[in-house]
């Protein structure tokens, strides 16, 4: 569950948000229709476009997408030691740091 949707506890079980069941329904919706638009907006009974509406609204991703996203390689940060701006900044903290430090400073 989402972290923005508060469940309500009842006597007759947990009652879930109106926002929130939406989006459950849309979701579940199109990844039983495998992403395609038209056969869950036929299956909801509702328009194509407001499907799309819908569904950008709730930030919904085809699994293929969510797939391919997570099978992508990021290029190669380079490690601290290898990045020489962070060495001069680094080098720029220390001389700052020093001089404020009480006899820090060498001069």
């Amino acid at each position: 569950m989402s972290s923005h949707a508060k469940e309500i506890r009842s006597p007759l079980g947990i009652i879930l948000p109106l926002d929130e069941v939406k989006r459950r329904v849309i979701i579940d919706a199109l990844d039983k229709c495998n992403g395609s638009y038209l056969m869950a907006a036929r299956l909801l009974g509702i328009g194509k476009t407001t499907l799309y509406v819908m569904a950008k609204t709730y930030n919904y991703q085809a699994p293929s997408t969510q797939a391919h996203a997570l099978m992508t390689v990021l290029p190669r940060q380079p490690l601290d030691h290898e990045r020489p701006d962070l060495k001069r900044m680094g080098s720029r903290v220390n001389c700052l740091v020093a001089q404020l430090v009480p006899g820090g400073e060498r001069s």
